[in-house]
């Protein structure tokens, strides 16, 4: 898997629930308190998504930077990617900020906590993970779709917290 084409962001995959806390769950869980001010993704030049770019989660001074990749890989950085600087992109490549109704609704609240999450049915090792975000008024979900990034607004009975 490639750098991206965005300087300073090199992705660490990681496979597996255990995996991930041990990296990285202290870290998630000591964003609690902590307000998020933005939520970026990468859109291309038809207008679209581009799911499997890193969704970046800006809290501040410390930035979640999120992707999933394959159907178990998961990347967790932290400030390691700068949406203000264009992205070196053939494909007309930007940053938007806040550029869903939902994510816009998030913009300003309060983080309660952050969780990983696997499959309910969790049947081994290389499943798939989510990593969520409770706010005071709101939720957002991170998750692997496919082997892209994909969102939950809501609460899923599919995911569970160990």
């Amino acid at each position: 898997m490639s750098d991206f084409r965005m300087s300073g962001y090199q992705p660490r995959w990681l496979q597996g629930y255990d995996a991930v806390v041990a990296q990285h769950g202290q870290r998630l869980a000591g964003l609690a308190g902590r307000t998020l001010r933005h939520v970026w993704l990468t859109w291309d030049s038809d207008d679209t998504w581009v799911s499997d770019w890193p969704v970046l989660l800006d809290f501040g001074t410390d930035q979640v930077e999120i992707n999933h990749y394959k159907t178990d890989d998961v990347s967790i950085t932290f400030s390691s990617i700068d949406p203000s600087r264009p992205i070196d992109s053939d494909y007309g490549f930007v940053w938007r900020r806040d550029a869903l109704r939902q994510l816009q609704a998030l913009a300003g609240q309060q983080l309660r906590h952050a969780r990983v999450l696997e499959p309910a049915d969790n049947r081994g090792s290389d499943e798939p993970l989510a990593i969520a975000f409770t706010f005071v008024a709101g939720y957002l979900a991170i998750y692997n779709h496919r082997d892209d990034n994909g969102l939950l607004f809501e609460p899923d009975k599919e995911w569970r917290e160990r």
